[in-house]
C-alpha cells in the first residue's frame, strides 16, 4: 500500500445477545443451563488443559472442569468434588466414567452435567481397578461416602448392544448416593445400585432417578431391569439389624421406561430397621410410564418387582404410574403400603407408542386421574402439574410421566 493510499474499510462487531451453548459467550441475562457458556469454570478443556483427564487432576477441590464441544477418547477417573460441565450434546466422551475413587468424608456430591457418554459396557462404575468388566463386584469403602449426581446426560450404549448397563454402583463399608436427572439411558440394562449394611457403622443408601428416559439400544430392542435398587443386611431378609442411623431411600419419579423385558424396576429392601431410621427410609415410585415390549407376557411384563417380605422396612409407595401391558396388577412381590392413582391398560393412550412418543393424547383415561397427594409439581418435560386436561374447570394431575396440555 502506497503512502497516499486511502483505507476505507470499516470493522464492526455485532454483540451476542442470544443465550446459546457452545458459542463461547455468556450474554447479559443468560445463565446455565440455558446457556452452558455461563457455567462457572476452574479449568477449561481444551483451553487450559488438552484432555479431560489432565483437567480433572489440575482442578481444585471443590472445582469445575468445563469441556468444550468435541469427542474425547479415554476412560475418566473422577475425583471427589471435581465436577464435569459439558457443552451439551456436542461434548462426547468416548469411554467410561470411573467413580471408584470418589469416596470422601464430605458427602457433598460430585456432578457430571450436559454431555454424552459412549462406552462399550458400563458407563459409570465404582468397581475396583482390577475388574474392568465391573460386574458383579463391589468397592470396599472406609466409612466414607461415594456421592455422584448426573444431570442432562446421555449414556449411550449403542457401541455394544449387549453392554452391562448405564451405571453399575456397588459398595460395602460406607455410604452411596447417586442421582440421575433429566437424562437418557440407552442400554440393555440401566442403573444397578447395590449397598450392603454388613458393616458395624451406619450407612446411607440414596438413589434418585427423576425425569429420565430408559430405552433399548438400536439392535437389541429391549431393556432388562432399567433400575435396580439392591440393599441387603445379612444373608437373608431381616437376618441382621441395620446399624442405627442408617437410611435406605429410592425416589423414582417422572420416568419413561420403554420396551422393558422383565420388570422396569427391581427392589430388594427387606430390612430390619430402627423405627426412627425406617421413618426416613422410603421406596417412592410415582408418576412413571411403563411400556413392556409388545410380546412380553408373564414374568417378562411386570412394571415393578418388590422382592421383600411383608412386615419389613422401608415403606413402599406406588402411585400415579401408567402401565401399558398385559398385567392388570403389574406389581410383583409384596404389595405397596400405598397404592393410589395407578392405571394399567392394554390400550395405548399415547401419541405414538411404536416410535416411543409416550405423551398423552386427548381423551386418555390418564388425564386428570392422578392422586394429587403424591403427584410431583412438574412432569417429565418440566411442565407444571396440574393442568385441566379434560376441560371440566378443575385442574388435576395426570397419571404417568407426562401432563397433557390441551
Amino acid at each position: 500500500m502506497g503512502a497516499d493510499t486511502t483505507c476505507d474499510a470499516v470493522c464492526t462487531i455485532a454483540a451476542v445477545t442470544v443465550c446459546t451453548s457452545g458459542d463461547g459467550c455468556c450474554p447479559a441475562g443468560c445463565a446455565a443451563p440455558e446457556d452452558l457458556d455461563c457455567a462457572a469454570c476452574d479449568v477449561r478443556v481444551p483451553e487450559d488443559q488438552p484432555t479431560i483427564a489432565d483437567a480433572i487432576l489440575a482442578a481444585p477441590q471443590p472445582g469445575v472442569v468445563c469441556i468444550g464441544p468435541g469427542t474425547y477418547t479415554g476412560d475418566l477417573v473422577l475425583r471427589p468434588h471435581v465436577s464435569l460441565q459439558g457443552s451439551g450434546p456436542a461434548t462426547i466422551v468416548q469411554g467410561h466414567l470411573l467413580a471408584r475413587s470418589l469416596e470422601d468424608a464430605d458427602p457433598t456430591p460430585t456432578f457430571v452435567r450436559d454431555l454424552v457418554v459412549k462406552a462399550a459396557n458400563v458407563m459409570v462404575s465404582v468397581c475396583p481397578p482390577n475388574d474392568p468388566g465391573c460386574y458383579p463386584s463391589s468397592v470396599v469403602l472406609n466409612g466414607g461416602t461415594i456421592a455422584l449426581e448426573m444431570e442432562r446426560v446421555t449414556l449411550d450404549g449403542n457401541e455394544l448392544p449387549d453392554n452391562l448397563g448405564c451405571a453399575n454402583l456397588e459398595v460395602y463399608g460406607g455410604s452411596l448416593s447417586f442421582a440421575f436427572r433429566d437424562s437418557t439411558c440407552i442400554s440393555q440394562r440401566g442403573i444397578r445400585f447395590r449397598g450392603d449394611y454388613g458393616s458395624v457403622n451406619a450407612a446411607r443408601f440414596d438413589l434418585e432417578v427423576v425425569r429420565n428416559r430408559f430405552q433399548p439400544t438400536t439392535s437389541l430392542g429391549w431393556t432388562y431391569n432399567p433400575v435396580e435398587f439392591l440393599v441387603v443386611s445379612g444373608a437373608s431378609c431381616g437376618a441382621q439389624t441395620v446399624p442405627k442411623g442408617s437410611v435406605a431411600k429410592a425416589t423414582i419419579v417422572n420416568n419413561e421406561f420403554l420396551a422393558t423385558h422383565y420388570e422396569g424396576i427391581y427392589l430388594t429392601p427387606c430390612l430390619k430397621m430402627d423405627a426412627a431410621d425406617a421413618a426416613q427410609s422410603e421406596m417412592r415410585i410415582v408418576n412413571n410410564t411403563f411400556v413392556p415390549t409388545p410380546d412380553a407376557i408373564g414374568d417378562l411384563a411386570y412394571a415393578v418387582w418388590y422382592n421383600s417380605v411383608s412386615g419389613y422396612e422401608p415403606k413402599f409407595i406406588y402411585a400415579n404410574n401408567l402401565y401399558v401391558g398385559p398385567w392388570a396388577n403389574p406389581v410383583r412381590g409384596v404389595a405397596p403400603d400405598v397404592s393410589a392413582g395407578n392405571i394399567a391398560t392394554q390400550t395405548s393412550p399415547f401419541v405414538d407408542i411404536a416410535t416411543g412418543d409416550v405423551h398423552l393424547v386427548a381423551g386418555s383415561a390418564a388425564i386428570d386421574a392422578a392422586d394429587a397427594t403424591y403427584a410431583p409439581t412438574n412432569d417429565r418435560d418440566g411442565k407444571p402439574r396440574p393442568v385441566d386436561g379434560d376441560g371440566d374447570g378443575q385442574a388435576k394431575p395426570d397419571v404417568g410421566a407426562h401432563e397433557y396440555t390441551p
